[in-house]
């Protein structure tokens, strides 16, 4: 029992220190792969969406007031994703979240952000999972690995929806209380991409919400999430 008592005092302690931010940020902003002018610091955002693409460490993130962090959309010739490395805290308040539903790949692409093997017709995206086929169209094959999520997910056929992004965290301290989401996009009458990749390696953590599906009409199917607390 003492074990025990000792683990959630450390648990606690760790998460009710609040960092001296050096930048906080209030206003809509895009973090470029290459703009390193942030890295290694510690962040606040606050009340606002940031745009962060490629791989960036900071020392602390909080997350704060309704707060989104995201990653661009992919494009017909571009592939974005959003990784991190946390040494210390990411804390995600409530109602605030990383959110990269639908920044995956376009309708009518799939993996290899090509149009060679996507779904058709009136078939969902697949990643993880199968999307479901139409009477005439197979959806997209399944790719990815479910114990290491690395890829964005596929959309549905041309004139549906986009697939999910890709999150990948690590972090020393991880409290979600707000939400962590890749979904597929669903339209109404319409076919839904796949959900994306969600990858979390965490020391400590309290579970939140972690979200990464298929859209719900014409399921894209198939999103993968990971979380390995070490």
């Amino acid at each position: 029992m003492k074990n025990y008592i000792l683990t959630f005092a450390i648990l606690f302690s760790a998460w009710n220190v609040r960092a001296d931010f050096d930048t906080n940020i209030t206003v809509a902003t895009t973090i470029g792969a290459d703009n390193t002018s942030l890295d290694n610091k510690n962040v606040l955002i606050s009340g606002c969406t940031v745009t962060i693409n490629g791989s960036h460490t900071f020392s602390n993130l909080f997350l704060t007031n309704n707060a989104i962090v995201t990653h661009s959309p992919a494009t017909t010739t571009t592939n974005y994703f959003l990784s991190l490395v946390i040494s210390n805290t990411l804390d995600i308040a409530v109602g605030s979240a990383i959110d990269v539903t639908g920044t995956g790949f376009q309708p009518g692409r799939t993996q290899g952000n090509t149009t060679n093997g996507a779904s058709q017709g009136a078939a969902g995206g697949s990643y993880g999972g199968v999307g479901v086929s139409d009477a005439a169209n197979p959806a997209n094959a399944v790719y990815g690995d479910f114990r290491n999520p690395n890829e964005l997910g596929s959309g549905s056929a041309a004139d549906g929806c986009a697939g999910g992004g890709l999150v990948r965290v690590e972090a020393e301290s991880l409290r979600v209380e707000g939400q962590i989401r890749a979904n597929g996009v669903a339209a109404r009458y319409n076919r839904g991409g796949s959900g994306g990749g969600i990858y979390i390696k965490v020391v400590l953590s309290v579970a939140g919400a972690r979200s990464a599906r298929g859209a719900a009409v014409n399921i894209g199917a198939g999103a993968e999430a990971v979380v390995d607390s070490r």
